[in-house]
């Protein structure tokens, strides 16, 4: 369920948007003024595991790094706007052609990680499970669960 309105453009189930509402109920700082949740996640191309991408994600925002490898063939799955983003970093030389590859020559922000793991795929593809955290290869979907589990209120109105 989470996939689908994320694809419609909602926000409601992000672990920034609930570390926002509950920092908010109890008067702390907003989680921009320090952030709480830094990582460095990868993914692979596909078939081609040793060619990466990588995207740093802080509370909330996403931002696939410079020097990032994007496949070089894009399906027909592949989401229109991301697309036009594609098309448009060839474009302006944001992303140059190699023999077997793209190379991402700036960081590109996205407010949402599976439009950044499309534009590496070059197919449609889901964020959550395609970005893995370097540590330790946990899926970023997995550690936003915790991540949310760990600060959502439970039936008495606790944090747990």
């Amino acid at each position: 369920m989470i996939y689908v309105l994320e694809a419609l453009g909602y926000d409601l189930f992000s672990a920034q948007e609930r570390i926002s509402a509950s920092q908010l109920k109890q008067g702390e700082p907003s989680a921009t003024e320090s952030p709480r949740l830094a990582l460095n996640l990868y993914t692979t191309l596909p078939k081609r595991p040793d060619d990466r991408a990588f995207l740093r994600y802080i509370d909330g925002s996403y931002v696939l790094i410079t020097g990032s490898k994007i496949n070089l063939k894009a399906t027909e799955s592949l989401p229109a706007n991301v697309r036009r983003l594609r098309n448009r970093l060839i474009e302006d030389g944001g992303l140059v052609s190699h023999e077997n590859y793209l190379e991402l020559t700036r960081d590109i922000s996205f407010s949402k990680p599976s439009p950044a793991s499309a534009l590496v795929k070059g197919r449609s593809s889901t964020g959550h499970m395609d970005w893995i955290r370097e540590s330790d290869n946990m899926p970023l979907g997995s550690i936003l669960g915790l991540v949310a589990s760990a600060i959502v209120p439970d039936e008495t109105g606790h944090e747990t």
